[in-house]
């Protein structure tokens, strides 16, 4: 992976925290695509900056206000393994979270083509053949 996907990633997650959508799409590709969603319900239809903007408004409709902060990356030679800290407040139970989980982002040129989403660090790193 290059230093130049590393640094638009991070453009992006900086973007998302703005509720920058203009940058963020930038960032997308058009046939981006989301797996392994922390919402199970979300459409595997959508693509582009449309399924990354709809996984987002879900997210936020089940957990409420929340924040994504990568606090480390791996190279995985062609994709990028993320820890992001997940937190906020959930809307139903106003219960606060805090959560470290995974990110396996597939960039090219610049721009995200894919996102797979797990629930843990743990996990993340084990779909990625890291050990813990």
């Amino acid at each position: 992976m290059s230093s130049e996907d590393v640094r638009a990633l991070q453009r992006g997650y900086e973007a998302l925290a703005r509720g920058d959508l203009e940058t963020l799409n930038s960032l997308v590709d058009p046939d981006f695509e989301i797996g392994h969603r922390l919402v199970p319900e979300s459409s595997a239809e959508l693509r582009g900056p449309e399924a990354l903007a709809a996984n987002v408004s879900q997210i936020r409709e089940v957990f409420g206000d929340v924040r994504w902060e990568p606090q480390e990356v791996i190279d995985l030679d062609g994709r990028l393994l993320v820890r992001v800290r997940f937190e906020g407040v959930a809307g139903h139970t106003a219960l606060p979270f805090d959560e470290d989980i995974g990110h396996v982002y597939t960039l090219r040129d610049g721009r995200m083509v894919r996102l797979d989403v797990y629930r843990t660090w743990g996990e993340a790193r084990a779909a990625a053949g890291l050990e813990d």
